[in-house]
């Protein structure tokens, strides 16, 4: 809110104060993702297991990737009251997510009710993605995927900015 706030008084409005929330959340997590990458391509190469293979256009996707997962974080807090009232939500949406997009246990295993709904989770999307810029290879239709929902988690978000802003608010 502080760090806001002094965006304001320098003159950005709601929309630029957005975009340098959603560039630090994107650089933090490009900088985990990055990192367990090329750690774990070390690892693989080291002890000659060959299970992750370095692809210099992996790093620059994860960058997308991020970028997706940092605009749905920033549309979350944006449409909550408050910082904790986001965090809460934000923990709530992940622990369903990760339980019901097949990330911990495979689709597989959980009733098709979750099976049919996993499409449409974002952490479902991420994990295929994840899996395809490693193991596979992206094509087309995959970057627009993630383009797609960089701009509706962007939309919904600078929307609640600027609800937020109408109304004195300031979630995060």
């Amino acid at each position: 809110k502080v760090v806001s706030d002094k965006l304001r008084i320098y003159g950005l409005d709601s929309f630029k104060i957005s975009m340098v929330k959603i560039l630090a959340i994107t650089l933090q997590l490009w900088v985990i993702i990055t990192a367990v990458y090329l750690i774990s391509y070390i690892i693989s190469e080291k002890f000659q297991l060959y299970f992750v293979y370095f692809e210099g256009y992996a790093i620059v996707v994860f960058l997308l990737l991020c970028l997706a997962m940092a605009t749905y974080i920033h549309a979350v807090y944006s449409l909550c009251q408050s910082g904790y009232q986001g965090t809460t939500i934000l923990l709530m949406t992940y622990v369903i997510m990760v339980i019901g997009s097949g990330i911990i246990v495979p689709i597989t295993y959980l009733p098709d009710f979750f099976a049919g709904l996993a499409k449409f989770m974002p952490a479902y999307q991420w994990n295929q993605m994840c899996q395809k810029i490693i193991f596979d290879e992206m094509n087309g239709m995959d970057i627009t995927m993630l383009l797609l929902q960089i701009a509706f988690w962007l939309g919904i978000g600078v929307i609640g900015t600027w609800k937020n802003t109408q109304c004195g608010l300031d979630s995060y």
